[in-house]
């Protein structure tokens, strides 16, 4: 009689995965140098044949035909069904016969059932006042936003915010002529462009006057449209052409009284202009809010020459580099308290913090 195996702790963790992933004994066995014997007798006594039932066992039950397992991804988390065939280990045309036929989860069923995030509505919303807009097809309200080549890394950014809500990545469309109906050939650049699915939850944003999207303009709303449609020379501009002279007498009250920031408008009256002082707050606004390695950042602040010298920079320092006040205040789910995290930063008086020194002086407050 031979030599009882004695099992180790990682043996049985390994022994537990390869029948998570159904793995053929014969090829445990040769893995792990066992015999069949030895394996099928510790999966026995383990309940692991149980537990994770073969594929030609009559009781097994393919993660695929659970339909919370596909709820939760086509819906929730808004994969694609090839993103479905790979997790679950197989073809794009079972997932298809699942989700569509089976369980009834298309795009018609998750165009009313998927609802968008605060962040990603604010995404939307205040991307209308920009480059961005909601199809006006009635029964079509999906959001769409073009950007040149050299504003790639921004709408990207985007995009991971609204992945969920959207069937692929920004698309490119190179250098071409289009009459846009006219019968005269214009020539467009390189651009790219990010649509989302067809979602119910954008009747609302889409039915929303221009006015009521500026009376709720929070720092993020601002410093989005700002970088869509501002530009930043010795001062920040930003062009205000199709909007009426009541939206931009708000857009100018809401920035004096919500933003502390002074703008008037130019002889060419599409256009406003902030002061010195408030385009360096901009600035700051600007680059505690969004990543400041995006390639709009670098162009429009970063490595704008006409700016002699940018406002002071508040930086969280991580185990894995720093990161702007604004994003670290978002990742940390206190994006609502920027404004009092920001004052607690200031009274440490140096541009850069360690995250411990922050959160302890955070800790006193909240």
């Amino acid at each position: 009689m031979g030599k009882r195996h004695k099992w180790t702790e990682n043996e049985i963790k390994y022994l537990e995965e390869e029948y998570l992933k159904r793995t053929p004994i014969d090829i445990i066995s040769k893995n792990m140098g066992l015999s069949h014997h030895q394996i099928s007798s510790k999966a026995s006594r383990m309940g692991f044949g149980s537990k994770y039932t073969k594929t030609n066992s009559p009781n097994y039950k393919a993660i695929y035909q659970d339909y919370d397992w596909c709820y939760e991804r086509y819906v929730n988390r808004g994969m694609t069904h090839e993103e479905m065939a790979k997790e679950a280990g197989c073809s794009k045309r079972v997932i298809e016969k699942w989700c569509s036929q089976i369980f009834h989860l298309n795009n018609r069923t998750f165009r009313s059932v998927k609802h968008i995030t605060d962040l990603q509505k604010q995404i939307i919303m205040f991307g209308t006042l920009g480059d961005g807009h909601i199809d006006r097809r009635e029964a079509e309200p999906m959001y769409i936003e073009t950007h040149s080549e050299d504003e790639k890394d921004y709408l990207y950014w985007k995009y991971t915010i609204l992945s969920d809500i959207c069937n692929q990545p920004p698309v490119f469309y190179p250098e071409s002529y289009n009459d846009f109906g006219a019968g005269k050939q214009y020539l467009c650049k390189p651009f790219y462009r990010l649509n989302t699915k067809v979602l119910d939850d954008l009747y609302e944003i889409r039915a929303m006057k221009r006015m009521d999207i500026i009376d709720q303009l929070n720092e993020l709303g601002f410093c989005l449209h700002i970088l869509d449609d501002g530009s930043r020379g010795n001062l920040w501009e930003v062009c205000l052409a199709e909007w009426t002279q009541e939206e931009k007498d708000l857009y100018q009250k809401i920035c004096m009284s919500r933003f502390g920031l002074m703008c008037k408008q130019n002889k060419d009256d599409r256009y406003y202009t902030f002061n010195a002082v408030s385009s360096k707050k901009i600035d700051q606004m600007i680059l505690d809010s969004f990543p400041n390695d995006l390639d709009i950042i670098h162009k429009k602040i970063l490595d704008n020459n006409k700016i002699k010298k940018l406002c002071h920079y508040r930086y969280v320092l991580l185990e894995d580099g720093k990161i702007g006040l604004g994003n670290y205040c978002r990742r940390i789910n206190r994006f609502g308290q920027y404004e009092m995290i920001r004052d607690v930063f200031d009274s440490i008086g140096t541009e850069e913090v360690e995250e411990s020194v922050l959160l302890e002086a955070i800790s006193h407050i909240i």
